[in-house]
This record gives structure tokens, sequence and C-alpha cells, in this order.
């Protein structure tokens, strides 16, 4: 049995072998950065609003076409507000495009944890 906090000891039958995991987050890489210069790095424009889709777009679950539908609806409001993807990004980037961005989306089917959920949180977008 595998458990997300030590809280849960509380719940475990006695003689169950069980193991805590926690899901966190690497608070060490995802934290705050500057956005401008988050920006300048991923050549972001920096006067743009803009809503980051972390998930790789070819992934069914990951439902980009929600995604892309949200920020059509941004658009109308926001001319210009542009889209950009984690997909094709390495993972040691991800907090920079999280602090570059203002909105994060977050529109997988499934996730584990969600982790992205956290990993924005952790960088304030």
């Amino acid at each position: 049995m595998i458990l997300v906090n030590s809280q849960l000891n509380a719940v475990v039958p006695p003689g169950k072998r069980h193991q805590v995991i926690p899901c966190g987050i690497d608070l060490e890489k995802f934290n705050v950065l500057d956005r401008r210069a988050c920006r300048a790095c991923l050549g972001i424009p920096l006067d743009a609003k803009v809503v980051f889709s972390p998930g790789r777009p070819w992934l069914d679950y990951k439902r980009f076409p929600l995604a892309q539908a949200t920020f059509d609806v941004i658009r109308r409001g926001v001319p210009e507000a542009v889209l950009v993807t984690g997909g094709a990004a390495r993972y040691d980037q991800m907090p920079l495009y999280f602090n570059a961005s203002d909105v994060a989306l977050q529109t997988s089917f499934s996730e584990a944890s969600p982790a992205v959920v956290k990993e924005a949180l952790a960088c304030e977008a």
C-alpha cells in the first residue's frame, strides 16, 4: 500500500505493509523567477498575455483541443494573448515556461497527482 502522507498511517490496518511516497514537487526548481527574464530567454514577447498549456498537444488525453478552445475565448477579449505549449520543452525548462506565463491551463483527462498544478502554483502562474 502506498500513502501520500504520514498522517494516513493511522488508517492502515496493523501489520499491513505500506510506504509513504509524497506527491511533492521540487521547490528548489519550481519557484518564482523574473517573468521578463524568463520570457526573454524563451523568446516570448515581453508585453503579451501568455497562456501556457504544459501538456504535449499530440497526446489525446492531454485534451489540447480544450486548451485551444479556451485560448480562443481568451483571444476575443485579449487580442494580444499568445498560447505557448510545453510539449517539446525539456523538464528542466518548465520553470521558465511557468514563470513566463500569466496563466497555466490544465486540461488533461487524467493526471497522477497532478504535479503540473503544483508546479504552476509554486511559480505563481
